[in-house]
């Protein structure tokens, strides 16, 4: 129990006894004859009181002040006669026990009470003697020499326990009391370090019959210990600690302190030894869990700092290893400026290091890679297959240039990066040294006269795999690799200027390839050389960067065919050199932007199907370059055609098929000087107007799928010199084919299908010697078929046919000198009235694919001698009046495979 006294089982003699013994020792006679009890048993100077009077100084408020004053001679004599007499009669004890095997309690008790009772003799007269001076010091140190009371008893009492003990074990030798020593010292020591301040105190109740006055205790022997506290139990307090195998251990209880206003209890005080095994049961109770806390915060600590360099060291291990395998293949190599190096011509592919020359490579490529040179990490990358490559080759050829080096580093990586192996032609590639296996006779690249390679020509070779971005480190000016198979992003690093090469390139073709992603938002690298872009027929998505117009040199730009959506940027107005734009076949919601007017060298402007929407620019027609116009298929397209457009001197094609437009052509269109094709198909154009058909430059006129109102050809159009395809397909045109059509003598097209047209073909049209293409199908003509139309002696595709023949249709005959148009692959008369037979002279047309003459009037018999038509692949001759059997020779011919002959009066079998 801490904080009190341990009185349970002392009877009432004992407590008195051992009060009296407390009130009488001062605490001076107390101290001094606890530090000449240590200097007789040989133990050290008595550092260890001094030390728990400090510790209780100081952990309790300096409540027991260090007592001082010199010692009186007699007290000093009389300690050393009663030791020394204690000694002797210790010596005559040992000799009687030297057999035993174990401690009389009776004994034991006796040997305790006597060093008590010594201690009760000698206070006796300092006590009478002391001053009044001195008392104060002695009240003033009361606390002190309470414990110090106890402590010299309980210290004897252990001591002569211990010597008993000592004497049971080993001979009567005069050097047992050494060996006492000197064991107490070792056990003092193996109990020491856990001890924390703390005082263990052995109380045993002891029966008053078994106190006995023996004067044979021996030379006291006992251990005091202070340990330094870091705890706030019982700060000052002492240890006593005495060794005993047979002794049995009493509960543990803190020393009480002793007050003056505190009954103190009387009777001998039983200090009980313990075995080391239970004392170090008890310290572990004690301070175990203060221990245990601390030691495994330690280990904590220890297991943290532990695994951290575990972790490092596996990390630097990794790191080594990954190193010396990138660089296992690499070859020792010199500086960019050093001479020819006299090292093995090969590094073991599998070395783990790499020479110094090998790193400065390293190195280099790095320091130009955009990334750092992180792919270059990867054992399986491109990068790092063509670095090992490279190594090989500087090795070789050492005195290649920084700028040899890094060209050379591009195109392996773009080798690796693109399947080399599998394309078409890859002659020459990865060839080592120089000579006739020099970089400028690897397949598709060119060098300058200085050595440089200047242009990369692999378009069509069969190219996967993706773009890598390294391929900016050489100083290309041409890099063409349009129709393959490249996949991937365009890598943005490759044109944002991360690589110096980029800086001299002036023309990119990736055409026809499988990029996707968006396009690369920064061109800075390329913004002042850069002149020809191609990124057509990919499948690149998003916005059009309004980067794009930093390029200034840019003279050709197209991203067509590609699923680019947004807006067209108006900052392209700042393109001032920029001659050729196609935006078409995307997925746009753009209209043209005013700005474009600003373009003045744009000569190309195409937007086909590319999601214009919207009315066009009047700001347009002030743009004097542009040659071509091509908005077709933009639904979104609204309003009327701008006459405004005519302004446009130097304009060829206006292209408006396929959208909204309403309205009628202006007439201005026909005053371009240089206008060639003119399409207005598939929309809400109404007509034209006046002076349309005057243009002497028009080349092509497409009006059809219209809805034309009250609409016919102009007498004019014989001034259309040039004019050489006329189409109004669907166009609701109505009238007649003027006479003056005879006098273009360059049209070689006419396509009037399904119109209102009435009245006769001209014969004035006989003139178009050039024709190619006659074809007046599904229309109200009537008369007969001219011969004149004989001279289409160039003619391959001939129709004719009327659209309803029972209001008005072509009648007579079919003109034989017709079947001497050889040339034709396609001929047709049908739905009309026409009569007579089917001329023999049919079997000319040998290069006819396709014969029609069904829905007419023909009678007799088809010619047996149709075996020239060897080309021949459909006839139809249905819905007409022969007769005869079918010949055979239509089972002779090897391509017919389509043959129509019902309705008629044929007899026989095919």
């Amino acid at each position: 129990m801490t904080g009190g006294h341990h009185t349970q089982g002392l009877s009432s003699d004992d407590r008195q006894e051992e009060g009296q013994l407390q009130r009488e020792l001062s605490s001076d006679q107390l101290v001094r004859l606890s530090d000449q009890i240590l200097r007789l048993t040989g133990e050290p100077e008595a550092p260890d009181v001094t030390d728990v009077e400090r510790g209780i100084k100081n952990k309790e408020d300096d409540h027991i002040p260090r007592l001082a004053g010199e010692e009186e001679e007699s007290d000093m004599r009389m300690l050393k006669d009663d030791i020394k007499s204690t000694n002797q009669k210790l010596g005559a004890e040992k000799s009687k026990q030297t057999n035993r095997t174990g401690i009389d309690d009776r004994s034991m008790k006796k040997s305790m009470a006597s060093p008590l009772r010594q201690s009760k003799r000698l206070n006796s007269s300092p006590k009478k003697s002391m001053s009044s001076s001195n008392r104060q010091s002695m009240l003033d140190a009361k606390g002190s020499a309470r414990l110090s009371s106890r402590f010299i008893g309980e210290s004897v009492a252990v001591t002569s326990l211990r010597r008993s003990t000592r004497a049971s074990m080993n001979s009567t030798s005069s050097t047992s009391t050494r060996s006492t020593v000197e064991d107490l010292s070792a056990a003092r020591k193996s109990v020491r370090t856990s001890v924390n301040g703390r005082v263990i105190w052995k109380r045993e109740a002891v029966p008053t019959s078994h106190v006995q006055h023996e004067e044979d205790a021996s030379k006291s022997e006992f251990t005091l210990e202070e340990e330094e506290s870091t705890g706030a139990t019982l700060p000052g307090a002492v240890r006593i600690v005495g060794i005993n195998s047979a002794e049995t251990e009493t509960p543990l209880e803190s020393a009480p302190p002793v007050d003056d206003e505190t009954p103190q209890s009387e009777g001998p005080v039983h200090a009980t030894a313990l075995t080391r095994d239970q004392l170090v049961d008890e310290l572990q109770e004690e301070i175990g869990p203060v221990v245990e806390a601390k030691v495994d915060t330690s280990n904590k600590k220890i297991r943290l700092i532990i695994a951290c360099s575990v972790l490092c060291l596996v990390i630097a291990i990794i790191l080594g290893a990954v190193l010396g395998t990138q660089l296992s293949k690499s070859s020792n190599l010199d500086a960019p400026s050093a001479m020819p190096s006299e090292s093995p011509s090969m590094v073991p592919s599998q070395s783990p290091t790499i020479s110094d020359d090998g790193l400065a490579l390293l190195e280099l490529l790095r320091s130009n890679s955009a990334d750092g040179g992180a792919a270059l990490d990867d054992t399986s990358s491109p990068q790092h297959l063509a670095f090992q490559w490279l190594a090989e080759e500087v090795r070789q050829s050492p005195e290649l240039t920084v700028p040899d080096r890094l060209e050379r580093y591009a195109l392996v990586t773009l080798f690796y990066s693109t399947n080399g192996d599998s394309w078409t032609n890859n002659e020459n590639w990865l060839a080592k040294g120089r000579g006739a296996t020099s970089v400028c006779q690897w397949f598709g690249v060119e060098c300058a006269l200085t050595g440089e390679v200047h242009h990369l020509t692999l378009s069509g070779n069969n190219l996967g795999g993706i773009l890598p971005p390294e391929l900016g480190l050489a100083n290309l000016v041409q890099i063409h690799l349009s129709e393959n198979v490249i996949g991937g992003k365009i890598p943005s690093s490759f044109l944002d200027g991360s690589y110096a090469g980029v800086l001299s390139l002036a023309d990119l073709n990736l055409r026809d390839n499988s990029f996707v992603g968006a396009m690369p938002t920064q061109w800075l690298g390329v913004s002042e050389s850069l002149r020809e872009l191609d990124l057509s027929r990919n499948r690149l998505i998003g916005p059009i960067p309004t980067d794009l117009s930093s390029n200034t040199a840019l003279t050709f730009l197209d991203v067509s065919n590609n699923l680019l959506n947004g807006t067209l940027p108006t900052e392209f107005g700042l393109l001032s050199d920029l001659e050729s734009l196609y935006l078409g076949w995307n997925s746009l919601s753009a209209t043209l932007p005013t700005e474009f007017a600003l373009l003045s060298d744009l000569s190309i402007l195409n937007a086909q199907a590319g999601g214009i929407v919207g009315q066009l620019p009047l700001e347009l027609g002030s743009m004097q370059t542009l040659t071509e116009l091509t908005l077709e298929d933009n639904s979104g397209i609204t309003g009327t055609i701008p006459s405004e457009y005519a302004q446009m001197e130097n304009l060829e094609q206006l292209l408006l098929t396929r959208c909204s437009l309403s309205g009628t052509i202006p007439g201005e269109l026909g005053q371009m000087p240089r206008l060639k094709e003119l399409t207005a198909d598939a929309q809400g154009i109404t007509g034209w107007s006046d002076g349309l058909f005057e243009s002497s430059s028009l080349e092509l006129l497409s009006v059809e799928f219209n809805t034309l109102i009250d609409t016919t050809i102009p007498t004019e159009i014989g001034l259309m010199s040039s004019l050489n395809w006329f189409r109004t397909n669907q166009a609701n045109l109505g009238g007649t084919i003027p006479t003056e059509i005879g006098q273009c003598s360059k049209l070689d097209r006419i396509q009037f299908l399904k119109n209102p047209l009435t009245g006769t073909i001209p014969t004035e049209i006989g003139l178009l010697s050039s024709m190619e293409h006659f074809g007046f199908v599904d229309n109200l003509l009537s008369g007969t078929i001219p011969t004149e139309l004989c001279r289409f002696t160039r003619v391959n595709f001939f129709q004719i046919s009327s659209q309803n023949k029972s209001v008005s249709a072509l009648t007579g005959t079919i003109p034989s000198c017709l079947f001497d148009l050889t040339r034709a692959t396609k001929f047709s008369i049908f739905k009309s009235r026409v009569a007579g037979t089917i001329p023999t002279e049919m079997n000319q047309l040998t290069n006819a694919q396709l014969i029609r003459f069904f829905d007419n009037d023909l009678t007799g018999a088809i010619p047996n001698t149709l075996s020239n038509l060897v080309f021949l692949e459909e006839l139809d001759l249905s819905i007409n009046r022969l007769s005869g059997p079918v010949p055979t020779s239509l089972s002779l011919l090897p391509s017919l495979s389509h043959l129509y002959l019902e309705t008629n009066d044929l007899t026989g079998t095919v």
